[in-house]
């Protein structure tokens, strides 16, 4: 399973936003006033932000039964606006299928495994989830700092997948290039463990890759290891 860091912390986040729905429902009930108006703006700010969360976790899961299940409900916001004669309701179920669509669409193009989370980040985000946990959810303001700290969580995991995504098809088009070569006749990826540091790992790697001994074995097929190691 592709990013197995990231698909645990979306689940926390998940279960976060759940924890602060049942308090949202909770409190609903008994209050009043102003603090009812804020209650019912933060149960509908937490449903968005579980359906979103649920959509990042079917990125990583189930990619196919997103685009199917979102594909499904853009045909079903489509039939709702074409029946609707309430023009208000009527463009919220084009909304609700231009969103069906976009995630769909997203689906399909994150078919790919991209990086881990670092762990330093990780760390951070398991620490913010924590905090999170932590609040009382016994009040507006405890379940409004709930949301926030979740809110940052979920943001700074999507960023993340995003720049991974991005760096996946850079490294694709770079190799690419390099296959589409005038004269390339053998493409080869070399990587480097072990190492004492990225810069270390870098250098080795292309004290290798810019080697002519190297470069002669794999241009006439000769897995020749010692050409490396003198390299």
């Amino acid at each position: 399973m592709a990013e197995p860091e990231r698909l645990a912390a979306l689940k926390r986040c998940l279960a976060e936003y759940r924890s602060q729905r049942e308090a949202v429902n909770e409190q609903l009930p008994v209050a009043s006033g102003p603090e009812r108006g804020t209650l019912a703006a933060q149960s509908k700010v937490v449903a968005r932000k579980i359906e979103q969360t649920e959509v990042e976790i079917g990125f990583i899961e189930n990619v196919n039964g997103l685009i199917q299940r979102y594909t499904e409900l853009q045909r079903e916001a489509l039939d709702g606006a074409r029946t609707e004669s309430d023009p208000v309701r009527q463009k919220a179920f084009e909304d609700r299928a231009a969103l069906c669509r976009a995630v769909a669409e997203e689906a399909l193009e994150k078919k790919q495994e991209v990086k881990p989370i670092p762990p330093g980040t990780l760390d951070q985000i398991l620490k913010e989830l924590n905090t999170a946990a932590q609040q009382a959810k016994k009040t507006v303001d405890s379940i409004n700092n709930a949301i926030k700290i979740t809110n940052k969580v979920l943001d700074v995991l999507i960023v993340l997948a995003k720049a991974a995504a991005k760096f996946a098809v850079c490294a694709d088009l770079a190799g690419q290039i390099v296959t589409d070569g005038e004269g390339a006749t053998f493409t080869a990826a070399i990587s480097v463990s072990g190492a004492a540091s990225d810069l270390e790992a870098k250098a080795i790697a292309r004290r290798i890759a810019t080697s002519p001994l190297v470069k002669t074995a794999l241009f006439g097929r000769d897995a020749n290891w010692g050409r490396v190691l003198a390299a």
